[in-house]
């Protein structure tokens, strides 16, 4: 993922966001899946949480793969720092790649997703 993905952004797919085929119970607050067994994103760190108590995109449900990018972009954005269950050791790691600086590959090549 290194040749494909900057570091930050494979640091959300080693620590933060999990691939998972829905079932029957309700996967996320909001998100639903369109089809039965429908692959989605959600956060390993508070999926064993009651929908109702995680903070908001926990689950995305991309309808295509072109689309999976911008979901963890809208994890990065909006979920990762609201999430109480993501170990504050993980938050100050991210910082930490924030603030570097990596050689940034354009959207438009990244493929890995």
């Amino acid at each position: 993922d290194e040749s494909f993905l900057d570091p930050v952004h494979n640091f959300f797919r080693f620590a933060c966001v999990e691939v998972f085929v829905a079932d029957d119970h309700n996967p996320g607050r909001g998100a639903k899946p369109k089809i039965k067994d429908q692959v989605g994103l959600r956060c390993g760190h508070c999926k064993h949480v009651h929908s109702s108590k995680r903070a908001k995109q926990s689950v995305s449900f991309p309808s295509k793969t072109t689309n999976i990018f911008e979901s963890v972009r809208n994890f990065q954005r909006t979920h990762f720092e609201a999430c109480q269950y993501i170990p504050d050791e993980l938050k100050v790691r991210y910082k930490k790649l924030m603030r570097e600086v990596y050689k940034k590959i354009h959207q438009k090549y990244i493929k890995a997703y």
